[in-house]
């Protein structure tokens, strides 16, 4: 997969872009999906499905403002109204 990065390489650009609490899953299940894609090719070694949580806290505060996977975490912050 031209472009695809390594998981280590997935994980450090996501803590250099700012997100926290980075958790990447690979789904060895998918390896069996891919080495039908093109038999024979080993391509299910180097390629799989993952499952990627992170959290973008605010800037100011540590609030998380963008969480991808799982409930987000308990704050003391007040919900916002009309939204």
């Amino acid at each position: 997969m031209s472009g695809a990065p390594r998981v280590g390489d997935l994980e450090s650009l996501l803590l250099t872009a700012g997100f926290e609490d980075v958790s990447i899953e690979v789904k060895e299940e998918s390896r069996e999906v891919i080495a039908g894609w093109m038999p024979g090719s080993g391509a299910e070694d180097f390629v799989a499905s993952a499952k990627v949580c992170a959290v973008k806290p605010k800037l100011d505060q540590a609030i998380p403002i963008v969480q991808v996977c799982g409930a987000p975490k308990p704050s003391s912050a007040k919900p916002r109204k009309g939204g």
